[in-house]
């Protein structure tokens, strides 16, 4: 059975008891001595008969309305409420308590506690109505803190209280303190008492260790004599007197913060011991410092209308920052700041800076400077890692060279900057650029972290220009301005921040080579993207030997003189323009058929979107080429043009009036069997080269190209006959025609070309004569017949002075006309009629592609994509030579079986 009489303590936590007692009286607890309730639902608690109380805790009980004490709380000593509705508390007579806490009781509007509370040691009251608060004698109390009492406007601190040495007051309506009754305070604290207007201290405060005083409406402060004060923070003091006099005896004070005051002049005496100084008054124009801060770590200044500061002997600073000191003009900072860490400048009026001797300085931020022209970095800062110099529009140089360890850069708005030394390897380490608006930079953002994850171990760059000005008289480029954007991967570092700044500098001539040699020097560059008013497309850009994507929108390329369309690589040599696709490990025989959907591959692309070219994915089998692309009308000074392997050609080409040579390889593709009839509209062509197996006649145009100096028509076999009227071609100087195997003669007109100084009809076995009257070509020097059905000359040929070339060896035509009979008869070369000797050059052939063969198998891992071209044209000249000799189908059969083998491998 419960006996109440023996009960010692009760506790009780999320408790829905209502009431203790069932019969809603009382009981007489003569042993409880200790009660807790936590989280009650208690609306009443009658504790009038307990009198051997010592500790009563209830928290969170927020029903509990009504709290009866008992008349004598003789040996209470701890009482702590926190979240009740009451509204009064009456603690009647508890000479034993030392601690009373009242926390968010807040209905609370009266509180009675003892006259006397001799050994009350801590009191604590937040979040309540009361309006005053007497708190009686209490000899002994340390701690008091009254919090968010924002009704309170009266308090009374009993006369004596020796013993107290932390105060702690937030957020009351009191309009005066006195504190010069308590002469040991160590610690107060008085924060937002918006309406104290006056506070007493003691005029001496020996024990004083920290005064820290927030958000006050005093006009005057004297701390007295304190000459153990350590920290003085002073803030939000907005009516403070104008001048402040820290105590001269305050020999021991460590940390100093005055900020947002009225305050104009300050004197720090000898206070030679400040670690940390802060100051932020907007009406401050006068800070007297002493001339020696040997401890000083932290100065802090905003807002202050200095004009002029020296920064005298610090050898132990490291921090110092002045922010929005708009009137300075002058910074003096010591030769020496051995330990410094962190400068931050900003809003100042400075027109230079010398930062002295920071061999441990990690991060310089001066912004805002608009006036400053000159940033002096005397020596190396091997620590450097954040560089920030934004919105410092008149800055002008900046060399990072000093700078080798630097991460994030930012010279954002340095609108003005002429030059930026940047040796290369001194941003290796750089993780973030920005150099947004500065000099001739738009836009160049470089965030690694952010931006380059997905770029893996090469490197992309996306450069448009837009044109600002016009050419200089010296210059055929404009002004431009450069928005960059550029990625590369994380984990490594290629050199090309160094390489790309340079465009971005005012003091540099824009011109076709420096801006070519910047592009063209990066390194691992994967896609390149250029667009925009720049006027000609950089040269060289085969030395980007990583290039897969290649990107040119509104690129002028209006004056490219040499454009050769092939089908190995990207590549630019001089003005060379090599446009192609490129097969990444894809043996021919595994890609889709024109007529399949294509698979998706690793292709390297160009794209000219100002010209329409075609973007498209190319896709090639062996029964597909690939056509030329769009746009080649525009390059109107376009002087030479190559294809190879494409499928047709494009009309579009003859309407280049500057063109001067055009050659047209087709050796491998049976695609293309006819010549456009407009070839005769280039007016202006000199060199003409072709090479087409499908190719049956040539277009009777041809013979309008008034201009052609060389003609060549070779690996033609279907080509059957020459133009009739060949003999227009006045100022020709060399006709090639060779391995055209069905070619049946030469027209008698070629007799006509006055200027024709050398022939060539090797390996045509079908001519078996030459036109009679070839004799009336004075001109004429060197003809060369090899492999040729000619088993007689002409009797015209016996008056010239030419040297006649056969299988290598060459006769010269100095026959006296007494032996021209003689000669007539003899066989030029007994081989010539394709009767010789087959086995040995079968033989020959087969040792040769079995070597190949083996070749590629060992090395088809490695060998290089040029190769391919190279390789294939060694086969097909030893076909051409065998050929000569065997017109066997199986000999030919052999030879397409060991071709495409080939081509698979490679």
């Amino acid at each position: 059975m419960f006996q109440a009489n023996n009960l010692v303590g009760l506790e009780m936590e999320d408790s829905n008891i209502l009431q203790l007692w069932d019969d809603g009286g009382q009981k007489a607890f003569v042993n409880l001595r200790f009660l807790k309730f936590r989280y009650s639902r208690l609306r009443t608690l009658d504790l009038r008969l307990v009198q051997n109380l010592e500790m009563l805790h209830l928290f969170e009980c927020e029903e509990l309305e009504e709290l009866y004490m008992p008349t004598e709380c003789v040996k209470l000593r701890s009482l702590h409420l926190t979240h009740l509705k009451l509204r009064n508390l009456h603690l009647g007579d508890a000479p034993n308590l030392e601690e009373l806490f009242l926390d968010k009781c807040y209905n609370l509007v009266e509180l009675d506690i003892p006259s006397e509370s001799l050994k009350l040691r801590h009191l604590g009251l937040v979040s309540s109505k009361l309006r005053t608060f007497h708190i009686g004698i209490a000899p002994n109390l340390e701690t008091l803190r009254l919090k968010n009492c924002i009704d309170m406007i009266e308090l009374q601190i009993p006369a004596e209280c020796p013993n107290l040495v932390s105060l702690d007051l937030d957020e009351l309506k009191l309009k005066t303190l006195h504190l010069h009754i308590i002469p040991n305070l160590e610690k107060p604290i008085l924060k937002y008492c918006q309406e104290l207007v006056r506070l007493q201290m003691p005029i001496e405060n020996v024990k004083l260790i920290s005064l820290d005083i927030w958000n006050l409406w005093l006009t005057k402060l004297h701390t007295g004599i304190a000459p153990n004060l350590e920290s003085l923070i002073l803030r939000h003091c907005c009516e403070l007197e104008e001048e402040f006099h820290i105590p001269a005896e305050s020999l021991k004070l460590r940390h100093v913060d005055l900020s947002f005051s009225k305050l104009k002049t300050l004197h720090l005496g000898s206070t030679l011991n400040i670690e940390t100084l802060r100051l932020d008054c907007v009406d401050m124009i006068k800070l007297q410092m002493p001339a020696e801060f040997p401890k000083l770590k932290n100065l802090d200044l905003n807002n202050l209308k200095l004009t002029t500061f020296h920064l005298r002997i610090t050898p132990n600073l490291e921090t110092l920052r002045l922010n929005s000191c708009t009137d300075m003009v002058e910074l003096q900072i010591p030769d020496e700041c051995p330990k410094l860490v962190t400068l931050d400048l900003s809003y100042l009026s400075l027109t230079n800076l010398h930062l002295g001797i920071t061999p441990n300085l990690e991060k310089l931020r001066v912004n805002h400077c608009t006036c400053m022209v000159e940033l002096q970095i005397p020596a190396v800062c091997p620590k450097l890692i954040n560089l920030d110099l934004n919105n410092n529009a008149k800055l002008r140089t900046l060399d990072l060279g000093l700078t080798p360890h630097v991460e994030r850069l930012n010279l954002e708005n340095c609108c003005n900057l002429e030059e930026i030394d940047a040796p290369v390897g001194c941003m290796k380490k750089v993780v973030y650029l920005n150099l947004n608006g500065s000099g001739r930079f738009k836009c160049f953002e470089f965030d690694k972290e952010f931006d380059s994850p997905e770029v893996g171990l090469l490197s992309e760059l996306h450069l448009t220009a837009v044109m600002t000005g016009a050419c200089a008289p010296s210059n055929n480029w404009p002004e431009l301005q450069f928005s960059c954007y550029y990625k590369e991967d994380p984990d490594a570092s290629f050199g090309n921040l160094e390489r790309l700044i340079p465009l971005g500098r005012k003091d540099a001539s824009i011109n076709f080579s420096w801006f070519s040699d910047i592009i063209c020097g990066l390194q691992r560059l994967r896609k390149l993207t250029i667009e925009g008013d720049i006027p000609e497309a950089p040269k060289d850009l085969d030395r980007l030997e990583f290039l897969e994507e290649l990107s040119c929108a509104d690129i002028g390329l209006q004056r490219l003189r040499k454009l050769a369309i092939e089908d190995d690589l990207f590549s630019f040599i001089g003005r060379q323009l090599t446009i192609s696709q490129y097969l990444h490990n894809k043996p021919i025989s595994q890609f889709p058929k024109e007529d399949s959907n294509p698979q998706p591959f690793d292709w390297r692309t160009f794209s000219h979107m100002g010209y329409h070219w075609d973007t498209s994915p190319l896709v090639t089998t062996e029964d597909y080429i690939p056509e030329a692309p769009k746009g080649l009308e525009q390059l109107e000074f376009l002087e030479e043009l190559s294809f190879a392997d494409i499928k047709t050609l494009p009309d579009n080409i003859f309407t280049l009036k500057h063109l001067k040579s055009l050659k047209i390889d087709l050796s491998w593709s049976w695609h293309c069997r006819t010549l456009p009839d407009d070839i005769g509209r280039l007016e202006g062509l000199e060199e003409l080269s072709l090479e087409c197996r499908g190719i049956k006649t040539l277009p009777d145009s041809i013979c309008k190209l008034k201009h052609l100096k060389s003609l060549k028509i070779a690996c033609c076999p279907s080509l059957e006959k020459l133009p009739e009227d060949i003999g227009r071609l006045q100022c020709l100087l060399c006709l090639v025609l060779e391995k055209c195997k069905l070619l049946q003669g030469i027209p008698n007109s070629i007799c006509k070309i006055k200027c024709l100084r050398y022939l060539s009809l090797a390996h045509c076995i079908s001519v078996v004569e030459l036109p009679d009257e070839i004799g009336v070509l004075e001109c004429l020097k060197e003809l060369d017949i090899t492999g040729t059905g000619i088993t007689r000359f002409p009797e015209s040929i016996f008056q010239m002075n030419l040297c006649i070339t056969s299988w290598g060896c060459q006769i010269e035509n100095n026959v006296e006309d007494g032996d021209r009979d003689d000669v007539k008869d003899v066989d030029v070369d007994e081989n010539v009629n394709g009767n010789g000797d087959r086995r040995m050059l079968m033989i020959l052939m087969i040792i040769i592609l079995l070597m190949m063969r083996m070749l590629m198998v060992t090395m088809r891992r490695s060998l290089m994509v040029m190769m391919r071209r190279t390789l294939m044209r060694i086969l097909d000249m030893i076909m051409n030579i065998c050929g000569c000799y065997c017109d066997d189908d199986e000999f030919r059969r052999a030879y397409l079986q060991v071709r495409v083998t080939l081509k698979e491998y490679l």
